[in-house]
This record gives C-alpha cells, sequence and structure tokens, in this order.
C-alpha cells in the first residue's frame, strides 16, 4: 500500500462528506411544500492499467481478465427526484397541487420566468393570483385576477379558475392556470424558494393546459408534501457515516504502513548502497541498446525501420546494427499519416527473437509518421526478409490495406507482416465476423433443440495474436465451434475460432458474450388518437442486439401490457407502444353521471353527482352533486364510479349527501340495522334528486375496504322467476258383452227336493255395454322467488372479470330448495357493498332441486291407484 492509497480513500471521504451535504439538506426540507429530494451521484476515476484483458501471459496463454486498479471516486452531479410527493388536504380553496408531471409558471422580479410546483396560491393587493405570501408571492403566468368581492372560488383539475359574487348563483371563469413541461427537468437550476430557472440543459418549454397528454391534473384544496421520506434518508445517513469512517480507517492503515517502510529503509540503507554500486559496475554488459523514439518521422523507402522512428545507441556495433534494419511496418501510402507506439515496437521485438526487457525504452510515447511524395522504389525480397513469410492475397475481401490491381503499391500492401498491430476498424471488421459465425452456430443448435432459451451474440473478444494472425491470412471465410455442453446459458462463453483453410493454420480461442433476447410491442397497423388497442393492431418482434441501447422506456414487452389501452396520440404502423403514447381506457367523460362513494370511521357514504371533467383509473377529477352546486374532487376507481380521495373528508361528505337526500321526500324503514331511503316521489317540484342514497352502517373498527380476490364473498341478488304450463289430453273406450243361462231346475214339493227341467228349454240372459269418455285438461303454475345468495370468487381472469360459484338452501314448510349459481361477472359491475344483480351476470346458470313435501304432494291413496290400474267400470 503506497502514497496512491492515500489520495484514492481521501476522494472517497470528499465524496462522502458532499453526500452528507446533500442528506442534511433534504432532512431540513422534509416539510417544504412540494420539495423535491436530491441524490448524489457518483463515477469512478481513470484506471491505472496493469494488464491488458486478453492479452498473453508469461506463459503465452491468453488472460480472460486485466489487472487495472480505480484511482478513486467523485461526485459527477446532484439529480433532484421528481416524484409527486403526497397530497394534504388543507380545505383552502387556493391551495391546488398537480397530481403528475409539470410546473407552475411564475413570474421573477426582474420579470423573468420562473417555474414551481408549490401551489399556495394567494391574492395580492390587485386581486392576481400568486404562488407564496400576498406581499412578496410570485404572480401566475398568464396572469389570473380574481375581484375582491368574490365569495367562492372554484379551481377545475383541467385548470378553469371561476369564481361566483354575493346573490349570483353561477360562476364567472376568470383565466386557466397553465403547466409548463421541459424534456429534462433534471437540468433546471434550483434557486431556492422552491423556484427552478431553465438552462440549456434542460431544453426548451412547452406550456399546456393541465389534463393534456404529458401533465397532469390539479387537485384543489390540497397541496403537495415534500417526497422527503425520513426512514430513507435515515438508512442513506448510516450508510454514508460507515462509508466515511472505512475510508479514513484506509487512510490510517497506509500511513500505518509507510511508516513501517520508512524505517525499514532506514535500516537496510547501507545494503541498498551496496547493490546500487554492484548493478553500476556491471550495467553496461548486462545493459541492451537505448531507444529513444522520435517525435514524428518522414521515411524514404517502402519500409519503415526502427532507425527511421528511433536514435538507437548501443556500445555492441552489431546490435546496434541489427536493430536499426528491423522493419516495422510498410510505408504509407503518399499523404497519409500512421502512428506507431513504444508498446507496438516491443511485441516486434518479441516477436523477432529479442528480448525487449533489456533494452531501455524512452523519447515520444507514439511516433507520428507520415509520406509527403511517393516513393522512388517498390519493395524487394531482400527489403522483407525480415517480415516472416510472405503471402500474396488479393487485397480484396481482406481485412488489409486497398490498392489498384497490379499495382505495385499493391504488391507491397498484400505482404502484410504478422507482428503489425490492427487497426481498430480491422478489428471490428474481424470481430463481427466471428460473431455473425457464432449467431449462426447458435440458430443451428436451437433448431435441434427447439426447447432450448434463444441466446443473442453481443460481441467477441478476441486476442491480439488472433486478430494480428487472422489479418496476416486476409481471411474473411471462418469457421467457429461452440462448447459441447448442453444446453448453453447467457453470459461469457469460450469458442474456437480458425481460418476454413486450416493449411498451417492455429486454432484461437475467442470470449463471446451471449444474452437472452429482449422483447417490443410495436404497433401492426396505425392507430388514431383514442383508439383502443386490439390484438390484430398490434405484434410482437425481438429486438435487434445493435439497438439494445437505444429502447424507448417504460416500453411494452409482452402483448397483455398493450391491449385495451387508449392511443394518447396517433401511433404509425411500426412504432414501438409504451406508457409514453398509450395509457388506460377513459372510466370517466365530462358531463357523466357517475356515483362517488366514500367510506370510513364506520360509515358508509354514496351519491350521484356529475362529472366536470374526463379521467382514467386512478386519476383525480371533480365532480358537482346534484341541486347543492357544490364541487370536490374524486378519484376514479371504475366505470362511471369515484371514490373520496381521503378519510377525513368522508364527514364533509355525509353531510353533502344527507342534505341532498333530505330535500326529498322519501319513505325510511329499518332494515337491518340500515336507515335506506325508498327514493320516493319528490315531495317538492325543485327537487331532481335521482337514485341517491345515504346508508348508515355499524362496523366494527377494525373493518377496512379490501380490494376483491379469490376467495372474496360477494352477494349475488336472485330474482328467480318461473312459468310451468301443463297440457293433457284423455280418451277412454270400452266396449262388453254378457251372455248367460240358467240350465238346473229344482222342485221342492215340501217334503223332497228333486229336478225339474224346463218343458221350453233353458232361459237365457244376453246384454252389451259400450262406453266412451273424453278429457282436456290446462295447467299453469307460477313461481317468483327474490333472494341473495353468498358467491365466492373462484377464479380472476386476465381481463379482470370474476368466476363466481354459489350455493343456498331454501326450507319452505316441508319443501327443501337447493340452488347452484355459477357465472363470470365483471370487477366494474361490482356495487361498494360488494352485491351484484344476477342479469349482470353473464354465463350465469341456476340449477334448483326439490325434494320432501313436493313429490308427495302429487301421490294418491291405494284405491285410486286400483283404480287407475284396473278400470273396473
Amino acid at each position: 500500500m503506497g502514497l496512491q492509497s492515500l489520495y484514492t480513500a481521501a476522494t472517497g471521504m470528499q465524496a462522502m462528506e458532499t453526500k452528507l451535504d446533500v442528506i442534511a439538506n433534504n432532512l431540513a426540507n422534509s416539510s417544504t411544500t412540494a420539495f423535491k429530494r436530491d441524490r448524489a451521484n457518483f463515477e469512478d476515476l481513470f484506471y491505472r492499467q496493469y494488464r491488458l484483458p486478453g492479452s498473453e501471459d508469461a506463459d503465452a496463454n491468453i488472460t480472460a481478465t486485466g489487472i487495472d486498479v480505480g484511482l478513486g471516486v467523485r461526485v459527477s452531479s446532484t439529480q433532484a427526484d421528481f416524484e409527486v410527493g403526497a397530497f394534504q388536504n388543507t380545505g383552502n380553496e387556493l391551495d391546488i397541487a398537480i397530481e403528475g408531471d409539470g410546473f407552475f409558471e411564475v413570474t421573477g422580479p426582474a420579470g423573468e420566468l420562473l417555474y414551481t410546483r408549490a401551489g399556495n396560491l394567494n391574492r395580492n393587493a390587485n386581486g392576481e393570483l400568486v404562488v407564496g405570501s400576498a406581499n412578496i408571492g410570485y404572480r401566475l403566468n398568464p396572469p389570473i385576477t380574481i375581484p375582491q368581492e368574490a365569495t367562492g372560488i372554484v379551481i377545475a383539475n383541467t385548470g378553469e379558475v371561476s369564481f361566483s359574487q354575493s346573490g349570483q348563483t353561477d360562476y364567472t371563469q376568470a383565466g386557466v392556470i397553465q403547466l409548463a413541461t421541459f424534456i429534462n427537468p433534471d437540468g433546471m437550476l434550483k434557486l431556492g424558494d422552491n423556484l427552478f430557472q431553465p438552462t440549456e440543459a434542460s431544453g426548451p418549454v412547452t406550456n399546456v393546459n393541465p389534463g393534456q397528454p404529458g401533465v397532469g391534473f390539479l387537485a384543489q384544496g390540497f397541496l403537495e408534501a415534500s417526497n422527503v421520506n425520513a426512514t430513507t434518508e435515515l438508512i442513506d445517513l448510516i450508510n454514508t457515516q460507515r462509508s466515511f469512517e472505512l475510508n479514513s480507517q484506509v487512510i490510517r492503515a497506509g500511513d500505518e504502513i509507510m511508516a513501517l517502510i520508512a524505517n525499514l529503509i532506514v535500516l537496510t540503507r547501507p545494503v541498498i548502497a551496496a547493490l546500487l554500486l554492484a548493478a553500476t559496475a556491471l550495467g553496461d554488459r548486462a545493459t541492451g541498446a537505448t531507444i529513444q523514439l522520435l517525435d514524428s518521422a518522414t521515411p524514404d523507402g517502402a519500409i519503415v525501420r526502427l532507425r527511421d522512428v528511433a536514435r538507437i545507441d548501443s556500445p555492441d556495433a552489431s546490435e546496434r546494427s541489427r536493430l536499426s534494419a528491423l522493419p516495422i511496418m510498410p510505408t504509407p501510402p503518399p499523404g497519409t499519416r500512421q502512428f506507431v507506439s513504444a508498446g507496438s515496437i516491443r511485441e516486434l521485438l518479441t516477436a523477432q527473437g529479442e528480448s525487449a526487457s533489456r533494452h531501455r525504452f524512452g523519447g515520444a510515447y507514439r511516433v507520428l509518421i507520415e509520406t509527403a511524395a511517393q516513393r522512388e522504389r517498390p519493395a524487394s525480397e531482400k527489403d522483407v526478409a525480415g517480415w516472416g513469410p510472405a503471402r500474396r492475397r488479393a487485397s480484396a475481401g481482406g481485412f488489409g490495406f486497398r490498392a489498384p490491381a497490379g499495382s505495385q503499391a499493391t504488391q507491397r500492401a498484400t505482404l502484410t507482416p504478422r507482428q503489425r498491430v490492427p487497426s481498430r476498424r480491422e478489428a471490428q471488421q474481424i470481430e463481427q465476423v466471428v460473431v455473425d459465425r457464432v449467431q449462426s452456430a447458435l440458430d443451428a443448435r436451437l433448431r435441434t433443440a427447439p426447447d432450448a432459451t434463444p441466446l443473442l451474440v453481443r460481441g467477441v473478444q478476441l486476442s491480439q495474436t488472433a486478430l494480428r494472425e487472422l489479418l496476416f491470412r486476409q481471411e474473411r471465410d471462418l469457421e467457429v465451434r461452440l462448447p459441447s455442453a448442453r444446453p448453453i446459458d447467457a453470459g461469457s462463453v469460450s469458442v474456437e475460432v480458425w481460418p476454413s483453410s486450416r493449411d498451417d493454420a492455429d486454432v484461437f480461442r475467442a470470449v463471446a458474450e451471449l444474452i437472452e433476447p429482449t422483447y417490443r410491442v410495436v404497433a401492426a397497423a396505425p392507430m388514431q388518437r383514442g383508439s383502443l388497442v386490439t390484438a390484430s393492431a398490434v405484434r410482437r418482434e425481438m429486438i435487434p442486439v445493435d439497438q439494445l441501447e437505444q429502447t424507448i422506456a417504460n416500453r411494452y414487452s409482452e402483448l397483455d401490457e398493450a391491449i385495451g389501452k387508449e392511443a394518447t396520440r396517433t401511433i404509425r404502423a411500426g412504432d414501438i407502444l409504451s406508457e409514453a403514447n398509450t395509457a388506460p381506457p377513459l372510466m370517466v367523460r365530462r358531463g357523466d353521471q357517475v356515483t362517488v362513494t366514500s367510506g370510513g370511521g364506520g360509515i358508509s357514504v354514496s351519491l350521484q353527482a356529475t362529472a366536470r371533467s374526463d379521467g382514467r383509473e386512478g386519476d383525480l377529477v371533480q365532480v358537482e352533486a346534484y341541486d347543492r352546486r357544490e364541487k370536490f374532487n374524486a378519484r376514479v376507481v371504475g366505470p362511471r364510479r369515484l371514490a373520496i380521495l381521503a378519510p377525513m373528508t368522508v364527514t364533509r361528505f355525509a353531510l353533502l349527501a344527507f342534505a341532498v337526500v333530505a330535500t326529498c321526500a322519501g319513505v325510511a324503514t329499518a332494515q337491518d340495522g340500515s336507515l335506506m331511503n325508498k327514493f320516493a316521489t319528490p315531495a317538492q317540484g325543485a327537487a331532481t334528486l335521482t337514485n341517491s342514497s345515504f346508508i348508515y352502517q355499524t362496523l366494527p373498527p377494525e373493518a377496512m375496504a379490501r380490494p376483491l380476490e379469490v376467495q372474496s364473498i360477494i352477494t349475488v341478488l336472485v330474482d328467480y322467476r318461473s312459468v310451468m304450463l301443463s297440457e293433457g289430453d284423455s280418451e277412454t273406450i270400452k266396449v262388453g258383452s254378457f251372455n248367460s243361462s240358467l240350465t238346473d231346475w229344482i222342485k221342492f214339493d215340501g217334503r223332497d227336493i228333486f229336478p225339474a227341467p224346463q218343458s221350453q228349454g233353458d232361459p237365457t240372459i244376453s246384454g252389451q255395454l259400450n262406453s266412451q269418455s273424453v278429457a282436456n285438461s290446462d295447467i299453469e303454475q307460477r313461481e317468483s322467488l327474490t333472494f341473495p345468495i353468498a358467491a365466492k370468487v373462484v377464479d380472476i381472469r386476465p381481463n379482470g372479470n370474476l368466476v363466481i360459484e354459489g350455493r343456498r338452501e331454501i326450507r319452505v314448510n316441508e319443501e327443501v330448495w337447493m340452488t347452484y349459481l355459477t357465472g363470470t361477472v365483471p370487477r366494474q359491475m361490482i356495487g361498494p357493498d360488494w352485491t351484484v344483480r344476477d342479469t349482470a351476470i353473464a354465463d350465469l346458470r341456476i340449477d334448483k332441486y326439490e325434494e320432501g313435501a313436493v313429490r308427495d304432494g302429487y301421490s294418491r291413496g291405494w284405491l285410486g291407484r286400483f283404480y287407475g290400474k284396473y278400470k273396473p267400470f
């Protein structure tokens, strides 16, 4: 640990000191209206490179990582967090808050335009609206003047400012409050007093009315609080303090180590002096040449040699001559320039078998080589003898120099040496070829394993040796081999690369960075503003690797995220869908008759009102109650359904609802502890209240509203009506005959009985029966029953619809009715009290089973059953 560690730790302490100042300012303004907390951003300083990634170590192995040590940290910027703070209900009609993006535009003391999010408005002596106190406030721009005799001020969520006067019921519009937006709000300059001043970094200002795309709505009677979270700031404070202490510990440890080294130097000074004397005596024998690089050079031959770019000094004449003739590179074409660095010369010496560590380098870091005129003579075999194996390849399709075919420059340029360091452009060309080959190999493997995860090649890293060799061979037709392990996951993967010829080529290793593909949703057809996004209008596509850094923020990656949204502006085919050009559909439109509910403290209140602006789910809109003409703000929770913003407004809202209900004559009855208005005909002609209700329920203290979810219980109001018609026809025909005779006659003479046949024959009896009966019957049976069923939510569909099931048993005297109910109901059709009518349920099925006396009532006695079976008459 040397002096550098002390300076590095010192930069950390300075950065933490700045962060402490930022945290202290955030905590001090935790109660400031519309204050935006700051965040300190950091960036690391320069790095000291000891070994580059992909270089060769002492054993000629390619290193996967390098060695670099950073020199510290610094504060790059302080960035404001423009997240909207919580809303505080003040009840002041001149207090407004911005729900969303945007700034109020005000005029400064010198007439300059300033911007703020603080909405604590007042009226100055001229009746103009100002931000801040009435005396020293900043006037709104454009100016809005309200007369002193105004009795009521209403600020719509779309910015319209209206006032009423004593004795008048109509409101007069005084103006419109506009909101300003910037492309880069972080580029604005903080001036204090909750004011921001635009700069060139913030971009041009755009003034629009509240509620337009890109800005939020206004909320009257509320102030935006500071977005400082004390808990988060305290955690950052503790972490910053610990970082400051750790950096101070590093400085203390570095000081102790340096003191120890100083003591060791004092003790070992005689030994070091003796070693220096010995090294000086042997220096002439052990030391090589001194190579002093020039700032610039203009070679006169076809080959740039070491003597052209450096002054060489060596006690050995043969060594000086050998180094002077060492070829460096081909001479650049006339009128061009190139650079050669000391590192490249060291690598060239190593490639020629020289020990670069023996020689001392000095002078310039790199040499500028330029040629002013055409070279006089072509390169000979002697000139290129030091380049290694001479290979003449056509430059077309290669990575090397380009020149007219058949010229002398072409012959010289195609003799590219292995030792020349590729330029940045040449290295990118080689790496792109490897990227294409690796991607093709991945796609081929995916076709054999369809269940594998598709991967993309973000880039490859080749060593300098591989780049030089591939550049020398002028190869574009390369082969790659992926690891045999299956499957291949995202991350860094080692691959083998070699030229297709493989005559005497080596196999090189490259490191490929693989990533999983990311997707985006684009428009398949044009869409106009206000149209809904359908499944046929969008498609999902993969983002190309070269466009990953250019993707749009808050874009949609799944089709379900975009389908059902509403286009906020015109979308062309091929445009990327995101939160910037789509939004949830409008649930409430201006002029709609809406139901406003509020709950809290055991009171549940509902009221019918008129919406004064459009709103989506979660938006804050202004509504006006019937008859009372009182306006208030409510949040959209469903189609034509709104809820009160804050629980503290429930009492005021309940009194308003009670006052509206009291203007109509109604019939109040007690049912299960609830007071319910039966909506009777109004007694006064001026009252126009319809479909209003005031409900008081005694709820336990811990009862709170909760969202619908699986296993939730809702009440289905079933209106069961049935009509059964029975028709019967009966026809009976009987034909019968009867014949009998008396054959045995006896006679009693007072004492005996003896046969007495008849002289005229036996008497006979004969008869015949013909009967026919026809019966017609019509039976009509009507049943009507209204009852609730407690149904359970068994599933929630992706579009929000609820699948419900319910069962109820009803006993009537000795009859038992079992009723089963199933169906699907939209979430927005369920009322605030978790009730829904059976007419709102899709795929409704009600099964009714009867048992008990219902069956026995149609039974007959034994005599009736005997007659029905044998029918003797």
